[in-house]
């Protein structure tokens, strides 16, 4: 692993995984027209024209910005967390947000880490680049990460991609 000036180095191989955070995040027997907003841990983000699960994806069609489904996890403030997808469609620049932490790269990153910095976490799916666009999200994991793999050299909550 490599660690740099305000960031968290992850040496995986030493870390914990702890429970799945994320009910049903591959949306398995979830009917097709099903608005999100209707299964555990997810409210609305505006007036999408699509937030709805297709084909056990979640589709967000955005004709604007600021617009999909926010997922709420309850977090531990100071935790290292690790949210995976899958992301297919105009992907790009936050396409996903993470409340007061930052905006994941939805067109490179499908793992991410951040340090909770509240006790309930809200992720943000949005389309593309957080515009006009079409985004199906699959595959959607949200764990804590413990054990003595986790270096903090600086007090930043954003953490490198695997």
């Amino acid at each position: 692993f490599e660690e740099q000036s305000g960031t968290l180095a992850i040496n995986y191989a030493e870390s914990t995984e702890g429970a799945e955070l994320v009910t049903n995040g591959t949306f398995a027997g979830v009917a097709n027209g099903t608005d999100v907003i209707t299964l555990s841990g997810w409210t609305a983000y505006n007036s999408p024209t699509s937030r709805d699960i297709e084909s056990e994806k979640l589709e967000i069609i955005a004709s604007g910005s600021n617009q999909g489904a926010i997922l709420s996890i309850t977090t531990t403030v100071g935790i290292t967390y690790k949210l995976q997808y899958t992301a297919t469609g105009d992907t790009g620049a936050s396409g996903i947000y993470i409340n007061n932490v930052s905006g994941v790269n939805t067109s490179t990153e499908t793992t991410y880490f951040f340090v909770a910095v509240q006790a309930t976490t809200t992720i943000y799916f949005r389309a593309g680049v957080n515009w006009i666009g079409t985004t199906y999200y699959d595959d959607i994991s949200v764990k804590a990460i413990t054990g003595h793999g986790i270096y903090d050299n600086a007090p930043a909550t954003v953490i490198s991609t695997i």
